[in-house]
């Protein structure tokens, strides 16, 4: 479990410092990281989204993907 922690986090310093480089040597304008953070911060209502699946709209999907033959042909 350790060891899989350290690699993300590993990843996410390493995609940070690039990002703050590509900003620094003017390859990108701003840090999409650091607006995307800031509007996750500064956001007071709460978030909206699809409601989550019951089991059975799940399994109806799951059924016809298996079934199909261009999925078979895969």
């Amino acid at each position: 479990m350790r060891s899989a922690h350290h690699g993300k986090a590993v990843r996410e310093y390493l995609l940070r410092r690039a990002l703050q480089l590509a900003v620094l040597n003017n390859v990108l304008a701003v840090d999409p990281l650091d607006t995307m953070c800031w509007r996750l911060i500064r956001s007071t209502s709460t978030p909206t989204g699809a409601e989550a699946l019951t089991t059975d709209q799940l399994r109806e999907p799951q059924i016809k993907l298996r079934v199909s033959e261009t999925c078979a042909k895969s």
